[in-house]
């Protein structure tokens, strides 16, 4: 059977700017954000206005015509052509996995900056409000109850910018002409057409091999072409080379790369001499405290130091000390609006992508063991049982001197009293040698009791494993070798206590100053609805969680932990919560509470290096502290908050923060799962050209953790991933899924394509899979008369799977999960089968 023919869209030319206008004002259009739900050759789109529109109603826009060449985020003009009952939309993939999956480090916001993994929307959405605003939009429109309102795209008032990467089509001989077709990477985009003749010779060799970047005119694609027309700009490198497909996931979230600027550099404040008054005293604390730094082995932007000494009385003085970088960036200076624009540093798997220039990164700013630095510093006096003493906390500028720099290992090592730690202390002196390992020992004994009494008050814990990697330079070309999934240890535990517990005493003080102004982390409460589904569906399985209260909830889910599914129930439960956001101190009291801390104020201090927010407290802080200095002295009766404050721009300082926090993390996991998809990719190659069947990806315990309406949430415990697999995914080997009891289970028939594979040939097998790559479906194994799906096996929530892992042989490099059927339970699927999936 040949392949079904897509039908062609047609479209319409926009309308004047004039017309637009005086529709808008009079009701006729609507301007709104576009979303396209997953990919660009689904029918479906819609247009949403969350201010505008009642009730979070979005307009459908039901075919590509009516999209009109409108393209993902971009603000559009829609007219209301009609009115259906109301769908259920599939959600974005790429947003439901940022906004709500997250590891418990996460959750807790990273305190240390040091795991950062779209929301464009509240940067988009003040855009929005503003050009409804100078447009004279009216929201008079009456929407019908279970109705939702069908429109076409009129007119693009403001494209979303964007980078077009992608590769070239194979053509066949009839099909070629002067142009090319092109495969966009990110798949919200349409392919587009690329003049042969404008491609050096040397690409088109192999064209079929490189990751193309070309500008495609938008303003030139005209009503007439179902596709735009595209300019060659270079090749970013051959497909599934980390340096290409890093290229194209940098491009795909407008991630610049680019040096820092000639004007940047020369912004950057260097004459600054210890003690540095620039911004008031400075208590120095260079031979009082005892100071050391825990961070990766590899890291070079320290931001984070700690101390502690032992009191006459028996307690403890313990100091957070944090890099003091608004001395080196004066506010609103060219390295200033850099850093505010980038928010936050990058983390691929090979390198970061700094928020500030190194030599103010890893050198002048960075806590580093070469001299005397600048710092925030806080300070408690706690007990032996890990309270802090009423009235000792102390908030300030400081001097400081870090004696030691410690790895998360090495820090480990003293914890666990490891004899070989002296080896990884060689370069410390004897003297400073057991003071280090006395100060490390002393605050986790302290970070311990506070850790536990923390979750004890209704802190929430929930842990989700990472995976790191090993790598080499082969021939310039990095590749992952190995990896091995990270465990927060220990060492880990006690550095991030006790950054809680100064962000928390940072937001607390802010605060108390300047309400409105405030910077914090504010993390809303779980669906509820989503919540008791689950309780109840646990609660089949034996496992009791409890909705009463917080403290409560965080008691059974670490009672759950004992559970032989327990990392699953954690990986389920942490998707079901909601993500933690930036908010500004004014918004509702409701509104700055950290759920998963339990915290009613928490903030961003520990990392001024690499993220924005962490600068602009550090400035909030420092304003605080002049003001508390003048009426110490009494030399001034200013307030603390006596300068006009700009709450949009603030506001709007909020959502761009948010987005690029979320950015950072997309690009972050993006780039985890690119070399996990090199790693694996690389074994099957391997084994294939020694003629093995490797079985290390072709049979991995799994099990689902989430449901939605046409698709499953798999997550693979060896790898620490998680795969969504829609009902109709084309690679999978059940004929039907459906849900069967919302958000609990599904319902499956199995493809018989399998019956006769134990044993058999490759030949054989590829005689059984020939049909897959025409994507014609197996016969079901019921009979045709037997088609109620009451008789279909069910897969619930949990429930124990063996899946194959296997990599999409073209870019974007992609993971997909083979779920086995029953037959294959525990059982490695035929490499030849596995084969032919990868190239469909």
């Amino acid at each position: 059977m040949p392949p079904r023919q897509r039908k062609q869209p047609s479209f319409t030319e926009y309308i004047s700017d004039e017309a637009t206008r005086e529709g808008i004002r009079n009701g006729t259009y609507f301007i709104g954000l576009h979303h396209i739900p997953q990919r660009w050759l689904n029918d479906r789109s819609y247009v949403r206005n969350n201010e505008f529109f009642p009730d979070g109603m979005d307009i459908c826009i039901p075919n590509q015509s009516d999209r009109n060449r409108a393209f993902d985020e971009d603000i559009v003009v829609v007219e209301i052509t009609g009115w259906a009952a109301k769908q259920a939309q599939n959600s974005d993939k790429a947003i439901d996995n940022l906004f709500a999956c997250e590891s418990e480090t996460s959750f807790l916001d990273d305190p240390e900056g040091k795991l950062n993994g779209k929301r464009n929307s509240s940067l988009i959405g003040g855009q929005l409000s503003q050009i409804c605003k100078d447009y004279q939009m009216v929201s008079d429109l009456e929407w019908a109850e279970n109705q939702q309102p069908q429109g076409r795209i009129v007119n693009v008032i403001q494209p979303k910018p964007f980078h077009f990467i992608g590769t070239s089509l194979p053509m066949t001989n009839d099909q070629r002409g002067p142009y090319m077709k092109m495969a966009p990477y990110n798949a919200k985009l349409p392919r587009c057409m690329v003049r042969i003749d404008e491609i050096p010779q040397k690409i088109r060799a192999d064209l079929e091999k490189h990751l193309l970047l070309v500008k495609v005119f938008r303003k030139d694609w005209p009503s007439t072409s179902s596709l735009p027309k595209a300019r060659f700009v270079k090749s970013l490198g051959y497909t599934g080379t980390v340096e290409a497909e890093t290229s194209a996931i940098l491009a795909l979230f407008g991630v610049e790369e680019t040096p820092f600027s000639d004007e940047v550099m020369k912004s950057i404040t260097t004459d600054i001499s210890v003690p540095g008054t620039n911004n008031g005293p400075r208590k120095d604390l260079r031979e009082s405290e005892f100071v050391c730094s825990i961070d990766p082995a590899t890291a070079r932007d320290l931001d984070d130091a700690l101390s502690i000494r032992k009191l006459a009385n028996g307690h403890f003085l313990v100091g957070v000390h944090i890099a003091d970088v608004s001395e080196y960036v004066p506010e609103d200076s060219a390295v200033d609006l850099e850093a505010r624009n980038r928010g936050t540093s990058i983390y691929l798997c090979q390198r970061v992508i700094p928020m500030l220039p190194p030599e103010l990164s890893e050198h002048q700013c960075s806590l580093n063991m070469d001299g005397d630095k600048l710092a925030f510093s806080v300070m408690w006096e706690i007990d032996k049982r890990g309270h802090v003493v009423p009235d000792t906390q102390w908030i300030g500028k400081s001097i400081i001197r870090n004696r030691c720099k410690l790895s998360y290992e090495q820090a480990q090592r003293i914890i666990l009293d490891d004899p070989s730690v002296d080896d990884c202390l060689s370069s410390v002196d004897e003297p400073s040698r057991a003071k280090v390992k006395s100060s490390v020992i002393a605050l986790w004994k302290l970070a311990d009791q506070i850790r536990t009494r923390r979750f004890e008050g209704g802190s929430v814990k929930l842990e989700q494993p990472k995976i790191s990697f090993i790598t080499i330079d082969n021939d310039s070309a990095l590749a992952p070798i190995d990896y091995f999934v990270q465990k927060q240890s220990y060492a880990n535990h006690l550095v991030e206590e006790l950054m809680l517990l100064a962000n928390k005493s940072v937001a607390e003080k802010m605060y108390a100053h300047l309400p409105n102004i405030a910077l914090l982390r504010s993390h809303g409460k779980p669906n509820d609805k989503m919540m008791k589904l689950y309780k109840k569906f646990l609660k089949s399985r034996g496992i009791d969680i409890a909705l009463d209260n917080q403290v409560n909830f965080a008691q059974s889910i670490r009672e759950s932990d004992r559970h032989s599914i327990a990392a699953y129930i954690s990986v389920m439960l942490v998707r079901s919560f909601k993500r933690a956001e930036y908010v500004m101190g004014g918004e509702e009291e409701k509104k700055l509470h950290h759920f998963a801390l339990n915290m009613n104020l928490y903030t961003h201090f520990t990392s001024p290096i690499r993220r924005y927010a962490d600068l602009y407290v550090h400035r909030l802080l420092s304003k605080i502290l002049q003001f508390e200095e003048s009426q110490k002295n009494k030399s001034s009766s200013q307030d603390s908050e006596d300068s006009p404050i700009d709450l949009g721009a603030l506001r709007d300082t909020c959502g761009h923060l948010n987005a690029r926090q979320d950015r950072a993390r997309a690009v972050s996991e993006r780039s985890m799962d690119l070399f996990l998809c090199l790693y694996l990719d690389n074994i099957r190659k391997v084994a294939v050209e020694k003629g093995e069947a490797s079985d290390s990806y072709r049979s991995l315990s799994a099990s689902i953790i989430k449901i939605r309406k046409s698709s499953i949430f798999v997550y693979v415990h060896d790898i620490a991933n998680c795969v969504e697999i829609p009902f109709r995914a084309k690679r999978q080997l059940w004929s039907t899924m459906s849900e069967a009891v919302e958000g609990i289970s599904v319902r499956v028939s199995w493809k018989d394509i399998l019956s006769d594979l134990p044993g058999a040939s490759n030949t054989e097998v590829k005689a059984l899979t020939k049909d897959f790559k025409g994507l014609d479906l197996a016969k079901d194994k019921r009979s045709k008369k037997s088609t109620d799906e009451s008789e279909l096996p069910m897969l619930y929530l949990l429930d124990p799977l063996f899946v194959s892992i296997i990599v999409r042989n073209r870019s974007p490099l992609e993971l997909d999960a083979i779920i086995h059927p029953p037959d294959y339970h525990g059982k490695p699927l035929p490499v030849a089968l596995l084969d032919d999936l990868r190239n469909i």
